[in-house]
């Protein structure tokens, strides 16, 4: 019976782990070993919603790609340059990795995004303004 229970934790973990990697983070090159609690913990702070735009966003709109570590990643996925509720904007934030966020309503010119790490490591709630004043540069639509 012990065995088995060590099993189904092994198992639990491995689980645990690859959804991690789902809701965010960006699997590494050399992935870490996926039964040490060690990993867990690594690919938990890796996907705070809230210090991980992508992370974020990835849980709003479970279709966003990975691979975005720049902005240059992010604007090579916008695909569309309307925004919509359900899509995701890629906004210039002046900085390398650039930053996305959820569309959450569109009424005329304002549109209402949600998102994470903004500012940094929180989710301030929703924000409205235009795409100019939000800097937006395009979107991600599924």
């Amino acid at each position: 019976m012990k065995k088995l229970s060590n099993l189904f934790s092994v198992a639990l973990l491995t689980l645990s782990f690859s959804n991690l990697l789902g809701c965010g983070a960006e699997p590494s090159p050399q992935a870490p070993e996926r039964d040490t609690i060690a990993s867990i913990e690594s690919a938990l702070s890796a996907c705070a919603p809230c210090s991980n735009c992508v992370c974020y966003a990835r849980n709003k709109q479970p279709k966003l790609p990975f691979g975005l570590n720049t902005y240059k990643d992010k604007l090579d996925i916008i695909n569309s340059s309307s925004p919509a509720r359900g899509c995701v904007a890629i906004i210039d934030s002046g900085v390398r990795s650039g930053h996305v966020a959820y569309v959450e309503k569109v009424d005329g010119l304002q549109i209402t995004i949600s998102e994470g790490n903004w500012p940094a490591g929180v989710c301030p709630g929703p924000r409205s303004g235009t795409e100019g004043s939000l800097r937006i540069s395009g979107y991600f639509c599924p």
